[in-house]
């Protein structure tokens, strides 16, 4: 969802592991349930191994959630009886697209919740699982970074179907009705298109058409009107929006639309010298977190007259070293006078 990042993400919940004879921080016990980035070594593997046998549902539940365990670990904990477990297993980033298949079927929600966010589901299933009718399962797929773009356009299709929401495509009849669940609706709808709007494999044209969208009431056929809010600024700040649109929205009447192209790191400069003008100090501190910014405004921005603006310009990282050396001589100097 890199990485874009995904705000709806959600993760199985944090048990207390019992403490173990031996299980001090130097422990070999205590190496294999600690998750680390480091490869472990021979003997954690080993110990992870056991430790998914263990009759202690919290320690089950450490072993598969930890991203060295073992495959054949995994395997075996993938039927385990207690849910949280397996849907530990279904966000490993070890799991196996074969066992996902069968995760996804899970009768506990959660555990087809977290097989449908793992980017090693096969793309045939994921495209399913956006299409479910469990509409967390299906918000958790598009969430999924691994989603291809002509999948989330026929995702986009799906919910827009029977509303007049242009973005997604003409109003369609299905013979399946949102009227039947008409209260929960709006709600799956709005998180839905978020999820959609800002993720990066989004089609561009797609993206371009949510920002370009000014009309924000969705109707859906024959059941009823309800408001779509900030759809528009997340496509818009999100890295595949096309950049020929971005310098037109620079000058939207709207301050939330232009604060979004000012955080688009592929925003024309030229845009954003224009945006640059404006006196309001958020547009002045969006555009010095932007990593796009050209030399020539990261060297205004250092010498603004706000000292938070000119200290996030600093730390930006796309700022050019010998500009943020001289900064911290002058802001060196300043403490010192």
């Amino acid at each position: 969802m890199a990485g874009h990042s995904n705000q709806y993400a959600r993760k199985p919940g944090r048990h207390h592991v019992t403490e173990q004879p031996g299980a001090g921080p130097g422990s070999l016990l205590a190496q294999a349930i600690r998750p680390s980035s480091r490869p472990a070594p021979v003997e954690v593997a080993d110990a992870l191994a056991m430790l998914a046998r263990d009759l202690d549902i919290d320690i089950r539940r450490a072993a598969a959630r930890h991203p060295a365990c073992p495959l054949h670990a995994l395997d075996l904990l993938r039927d385990d009886s207690d849910p949280e477990t397996c849907a530990w297993v279904a966000s490993n980033p070890r799991c196996q697209p074969e066992w996902l298949r069968q995760l996804a079927q899970h009768p506990n929600p959660n555990v087809r919740w977290q097989a449908a966010s793992n980017p090693n589901v096969p793309p045939d299933l994921l495209r399913q699982l956006g299409l479910s009718d469990d509409w967390s399962v299906a918000r958790a797929a598009f969430g999924n970074p691994a989603a291809l773009p002509e999948t989330l356009q026929i995702w986009a299709q799906h919910i827009a179907r029977d509303t007049d929401y242009q973005p997604f495509g003409p109003i369609c009849s299905n013979r399946k009705s949102w009227a039947g669940t008409w209260s929960q609706f709006p709600s799956h709808f709005r998180i839905s298109t978020r999820l959609l709007a800002g993720h990066l494999n989004t089609p561009p044209p797609m993206l371009g058409a949510v920002g370009l969208y000014e009309q924000q009431t969705v109707r859906v056929r024959g059941v009823g009107n309800f408001q779509l809010d900030t759809v528009r600024e997340i496509a818009i700040r999100n890295p595949s929006f096309p950049p020929g649109l971005l310098d037109g929205l620079s000058q939207d009447p709207q301050i939330p639309i232009r604060m979004a192209v000012a955080s688009n790191p592929n925003c024309p400069p030229a845009a954003m010298r224009r945006l640059a003008r404006s006196t309001a100090r958020s547009m002045a501190t969006t555009l010095a977190d932007n990593p796009g910014l050209p030399p020539d405004l990261f060297e205004k921005l250092l010498r603004h007259p706000d000292r938070q603006v000119a200290q996030a310009a600093a730390a930006n990282p796309g700022c050019p070293p010998h500009l943020r050396v001289l900064w911290q001589l002058a802001h060196d100097e300043a403490g010192t006078g």
